[in-house]
């Protein structure tokens, strides 16, 4: 029996769940659905089930693991997300990305452990992603860019060629990045958050949150 642990049993959990049978049978072409089970996993579960399916200790579900034992994380806050991933890896467990069978995204870009890709989600070309990114549906990132581990990028956002995101960072709903050039990259700073329809013309300082159009800094790290 292969069991996929989803860790965190909220809306992101909720969204992200449905993509787990495509991950599975696509690893596992025979893969029947009594084949496989899936469980939702928090540090302080409040619930016993969610969405369908049982909640359970993250530590239950380390300890009730094998070589059959796969997960992902579902929750915002990527230092927490950080904090999980190693917690799992190093109890031996093997993160799975997950990818809508709508995503797009072409060859010869270099994709790190355990992506998410949701529905209509895209990444074209001379792209670099880190470990544990999260795109939703209808995101987007287009050709020459840098995405550090640890990002998110919520629904429908367009990053434009040649930028740079590091660690840590945060893009709302409907959040767009104006393009860099190859000489200089628009630069996103380590641990910044860019707030809903937010259009981002120049460098975000690592640690701001900016809102707006054009977008500027109401909170500085």
């Amino acid at each position: 029996m292969i069991t996929f642990g989803m860790i965190g049993a909220g809306g992101m959990g909720c969204e992200m769940v449905h993509l787990v049978p495509y991950a599975l049978k696509q690893r596992y072409p025979d893969l029947q659905d009594d084949d496989y089970r899936i469980v939702f996993a928090e540090s302080e579960p409040n619930k016993t089930e969610y969405d369908g399916y049982p909640v359970i200790s993250v530590e239950d579900f380390i300890a009730g693991a094998d070589e059959n034992t796969f997960f992902n994380i579902a929750i915002a806050d990527p230092y927490a997300r950080e904090r999980l991933a190693g917690q799992l890896e190093r109890a031996g467990l093997e993160p799975l990305a997950l990818q809508h069978p709508t995503a797009e995204i072409r060859d010869g870009n270099d994709i790190g452990a355990a992506s998410v890709f949701g529905f209509m989600a895209l990444v074209t070309a001379r792209i670099k992603i880190g470990k544990y990114f999260n795109c939703m549906p209808f995101s987007q990132v287009a050709h020459d860019c840098e995405i550090g581990d640890y990002v998110s990028f919520y629904s429908r956002v367009d990053c434009n060629g040649h930028i740079v995101i590091e660690d840590y960072v945060t893009i709302g709903n409907g959040a767009c990045i104006r393009n860099g050039t190859r000489e200089k990259p628009l630069r996103v700073g380590k641990g910044a958050t860019i707030g809903m329809g937010a259009i981002v013309t120049k460098d975000v300082p690592p640690g701001a949150t900016v809102v707006g159009n054009p977008a500027s800094v109401v909170v500085k790290d």
